[in-house]
């Protein structure tokens, strides 16, 4: 019998993979103790992948083979103390370059980064012009700092270390000086700018660090940097991704972003060839499946003559309850498409079999926050948020930590906020902002708690409330612009405390905002979580703008919109009374009153902001949100919006598809 055969799936016995490995790295480096230690790690823990490790020893040349040892020793976890101890030993009694390596590699598979960079300096002392570790410290510093902050995906911003983000963009610019080619340090740089919110500098070291054979990750990293606002090229953006599926076929992440260029673009059917194709070779794709994927290209793409939709979602309604295995992004597709051609009931009815999918997917719970929250945003959005608070009765496993504790309270609050009580979620704020307070938490109680609020959309829906909006006690809108609120001042009123920016606006209209604080205009700007990494070292910013702590984590498959970002964020400080002026939800003629946004983006054009509208927000649930909070007495609302939340669900989607606002 073969060796193969013996291991099964090519695996080895421990005894023979300790010898193999012994081996191999005798041949290819000079032997180390350190060497020993970390292949004694890998054989009392694995049978390991042998092709994998021939694959990393494959090159002898290696400046570094302490990097292989990294590979290695994160396949089994982190080195144990006593192995610490041994390598700190070491590197005291004789502090060589390879030995204060082999002591720093193990100070970082613990964490102890404080104690990395230290030795990272020893190292740098020694040698100034060592590229290597130019690039090491670099990362170093960039995981040690004080306490910060980050953004959690359920939570928010919770207490987190921050690096020092300025020393190693010296650092890895000194590495790049000696090394120009190095398309390690290139990425390096344009991943600490991509992180820092600079695209057109993420996107001049990326380029250059993709330029020969990179990973999938990496030409990612590039798509992400060229959908920055500052730079937004969807279209090379798309080319990144299509390179990224060439190299990795099954990559989830540049599968979705490449899904949604391609509607942001209006480049609806590159995005579609490449999810069709996907789910084609799929060896368990049946033949009606095949069949009528080419029926929804033709009607979603060629013409809508000869195709009855209703029959398409039926159909696919049907291949659903049998258990067809389709591809989730090309059915999300059809959704956004659909909705874009103004047949919103049928898309919502799709989109309703991908939630009714993921909670077949996730019916047994696992160990995990994603897995977790992927069920309960699908619950939401089929209006079943009792069922989550059911599930938390008692939680669904022990919280470990604090944050997994907070994850489970955030979870709670944002289910019971889903049923019209906004009661649980003041109560988590504020705990939260005791503890760890953020800028503009104090200006925004003292603006917000037991006031009369006014939230003001960007909509003129002909509707005169500027006198009743000027009385209210604090007044917020999205991203001020004084010309076009003087404008508006007979719908909109001309008073102003706090202007709400979205994270594609925040970067452009930052010095607006800075002004407008300035000259008195607003008393405070306020943005998402999503951009206080980019944004919170900047000294320019600390005093007037004010990242919100928390966002709704339910929301399936995208974000929420703008105003109801701006009430879920306001309802946390316990206001006295919220109304909300000056939206029809898109059920008009325009989105935008004159002179809020570009031309670009108030027509369903290539690159228009309203394509996001139909793939990355939900309009549906959007409506009931708004209304749940209007029947429980959360919110309030005038004119127009008040009697488009008498309608239900589908006699909103009835009206979105008689809109002008989405004319093509």
């Amino acid at each position: 019998m073969s060796e193969s055969s013996q291991l099964g799936e090519g695996r080895r016995p421990r005894g023979a993979l300790k010898s193999w490995v012994v081996r191999s790295v005798k041949r290819s480096v000079r032997w180390r103790p350190a060497h020993r230690l970390a292949l004694e790690l890998v054989v009392r823990t694995l049978p390991a992948r042998p092709t994998y490790f021939e694959s990393l020893l494959a090159d002898p040349s290696h400046p570094k083979w302490s990097y292989r040892t990294r590979a290695i020793a994160n396949l089994v976890g982190p080195f144990p103390d006593t192995v610490v101890r041994v390598l700190r030993n070491r590197a005291s009694r004789r502090s060589s370059m390879l030995r204060l390596e082999d002591w720093a590699l193990s100070t970082e598979f613990t964490g102890r980064w404080t104690e990395s960079v230290g030795i990272r300096e020893q190292q740098l002392a020694q040698s100034p012009s060592d590229v290597s570790v130019l690039y090491s410290l670099a990362n170093a510093v960039q995981r040690n700092g004080t306490v910060g902050f980050r953004n959690d995906p359920i939570v928010g911003l919770t207490p987190s270390p921050v690096g020092d983000r300025e020393r190693a963009r010296r650092l890895l610019a000194d590495a790049i000086e000696l090394a120009p080619d190095s398309v390690l340090i290139q990425y390096a740089l344009g991943r600490l700018e991509l992180n820092a919110g600079n695209g057109k500098r993420a996107v001049e070291h990326l380029s250059l660090a993709t330029m020969g054979t990179p990973s999938a990750t990496w030409l990612l990293d590039l798509g992400r940097a060229y959908q920055r606002p500052e730079v937004s090229d969807f279209v090379k953006a798309a080319e990144s991704y299509t390179r990224a599926l060439q190299i990795e076929p099954n990559h989830s992440g540049a599968l979705a972003r490449l899904a949604s260029v391609s509607v942001r673009t209006n480049d609806w059917r590159e995005g579609w060839k490449t999810l069709a194709s996907r789910q084609l070779s799929k060896d368990n794709t049946s033949e009606e499946m095949k069949v009528l994927i080419e029926d929804l290209e033709r009607f979603l793409y060629e013409s809508e003559e000869g195709q009855d939709p209703e029959d398409l979602v039926r159909r696919l309604a049907g291949l659903s309850r049998r258990g067809e295995a389709f591809e989730r992004e090309l059915i999300r597709q059809v959704s956004s498409r659909l909705q874009y051609l103004g047949k919103f009931e049928l898309a919502f009815r799709v989109k309703d079999l991908i939630a009714q999918r993921v909670l077949f997917e996730t019916r047994w719970l696992r160990r995990s926050h994603e897995h977790l929250l992927s069920r309960f945003s699908a619950l939401a959005m089929l209006n079943r948020p009792h069922e989550i608070l059911e599930m938390f009765q008692p939680h669904p496993w022990q919280a470990r930590t604090e944050l997994e504790e907070l994850r489970f309270e955030k979870i709670k609050a944002d289910a019971a906020f889903a049923m019209g009580d906004a009661r649980p979620l003041a109560r988590f704020a504020a705990e939260e902002r005791s503890a760890h307070p953020l800028v503009g938490d104090r200006l925004m109680e003292d603006l917000i708690t037991g006031r009369r609020v006014a939230i003001v959309g960007p909509s003129d829906l002909g509707e005169e409330h500027g006198a009743e909006i000027d009385s209210f006690d604090t007044v917020i809108r999205t991203r001020f612009s004084k010309e076009f609120v003087e404008s508006n001042r007979v719908v909109g009123g001309v008073r102003t405390d706090i202007s709400y920016y979205s994270s594609t606006d925040i970067g452009p209209f930052l010095d607006e905002a800075q002004a407008a604080v300035t000259k008195g205009h607003i008393r405070l700007a306020v943005t998402r979580p999503l951009a206080y990494s980019a944004l919170s070292d900047r000294a320019d910013v600390d005093s007037w703008l004010r990242f919100y702590r928390h966002e709704y984590c339910l929301h399936f498959l995208g974000s929420p919109l703008g105003i109801p970002r701006m009430i879920y964020d306001v309802l946390q400080f316990s206001p006295q009374e919220v109304k909300v002026f000056n939206t029809d939800l898109y059920t008009g003629n325009a989105a935008f009153a004159k002179g809020y946004r570009d031309a670009k983006d108030v027509s369903l054009t290539a690159n228009s902001l309203l394509n996001d509208l139909f793939r990355s927000h939900d309009l549906r649930a959007e409506f009931s949100l708004f209304k749940t909070l209007r029947d429980n007495a959360v919110i309030s609302t005038a004119g127009r919006l008040s009697s488009i939340l008498e309608l239900d669900p589908p006699g909103y989607l009835r009206l979105l598809e008689r809109s002008n606002t989405f004319a093509r």
